[in-house]
């Protein structure tokens, strides 16, 4: 189960522009979005409620898979994820919930994956080569690590057909 850390309410402001405000642990935040984004920059800019031209304290990043929106980043240092609240049935319900995201050692079980796979894999190698070269957030991350799994099953040619796939899809998300 994941450690709740806060949560955030849709907003309007007097002038149209939609944002978020709520709480993270004992701390209230605003996130707005980034007027300013630029190529890999954050979707969504976090900043402590109350304190008048503060500086950023967060950055979140918007994400997809199955269809659903969810956001990553850190607040005041904390890796987080945040949820969409489709549990929120009431209207007091937060909008959206924050969640400490779990760190995972990757890394090791890519390359435990590569091992496992045998000397005639030379494609995992390059997936995790690819891997390392690419900003992608740690969740991303643990899914390719998942998928790296299952390639060690089936014939050589279904691996080679499953890793194309996955780096086709990596291409059209990173672009």
């Amino acid at each position: 189960m994941r450690e709740k850390l806060g949560a955030l309410w849709e907003k309007e402001s007097r002038d149209g522009k939609k944002y978020l405000s709520g709480s993270f642990e004992e701390k209230r935040i605003t996130v707005f979005a980034n007027t300013r984004k630029r190529g890999k920059s954050p979707h969504l800019l976090v900043f402590e409620a109350g304190i008048e031209n503060g500086e950023v304290i967060g950055k979140l990043w918007k994400n997809c898979s199955n269809g659903k929106t969810y956001y990553t980043g850190e607040v005041f240092d904390t890796k987080v994820i945040i949820f969409n609240n489709k549990n929120g049935r009431s209207e007091n319900a937060p909008d959206w919930v924050i969640y400490r995201h779990r760190a995972t050692n990757d890394q090791e079980q890519v390359s435990e994956t590569e091992q496992t796979a045998g000397e005639n894999s030379g494609t995992i190698s390059s997936l995790e080569q690819r891997i390392e070269n690419m900003n992608i957030d740690e969740l991303e991350v643990e899914v390719i690590s998942r998928f790296v799994k299952v390639l060690r099953g089936g014939t050589e040619q279904q691996r080679k057909t499953n890793l194309v796939s996955l780096l086709m899809h990596l291409n059209t998300y990173h672009v």
